[in-house]
């Protein structure tokens, strides 16, 4: 899958698991192995001229269906949210918009994914896609 994101538009293009993200005056290549999305972990991020380091996993949530990881970009900060289905049947990774007292945003095209430590709510304009509430919440590491 790639994901681009070039200041707050998110491209989705099926096939390999690759995001670039670019700003002004940095871009940034993360890879998503297969194997690293089936096993929950955080993406690596490609650091050059220096080797890629590991995004850590910040926070770590699950509600009845799903299973949700908030990753930190290479400062540290919360950086990525990576929602999984717990049935198998998709998983997503999208760069997070926003993020303020436990509660983060992150938008894929017109679909806003917001995670807090009560609830996971994805909505498409005014129609509620998923309000599932949060059954476990655990903070991995500090935030930078």
């Amino acid at each position: 899958m790639y994901l681009i994101s070039l200041k707050n538009a998110v491209l989705s293009i099926l096939a390999i698991n690759v995001v670039f993200t670019s700003s002004l005056t940095t871009a940034t290549l993360i890879n998503f192995p297969q194997a690293a999305l089936a096993e929950d972990s955080c993406p690596l991020i490609d650091n050059r001229p220096n080797p890629p380091i590991q995004s850590a996993l910040l926070y770590i949530a699950e509600t009845k269906n799903y299973k949700l990881l908030i990753c930190s970009d290479y400062s540290g900060n919360p950086a990525f949210y990576i929602g999984n289905a717990k049935n198998g049947s998709g998983s997503i990774t999208l760069p997070l918009q926003s993020y303020r007292n436990n509660q983060f945003v992150a938008v894929n095209g017109n679909t806003p994914y917001t995670l807090s430590q009560n609830l996971l709510l994805v909505t498409r304009g005014r129609k509620t896609i998923t309000r599932e509430r949060i059954i476990r919440w655990q903070r991995v590491q500090e935030d930078a």
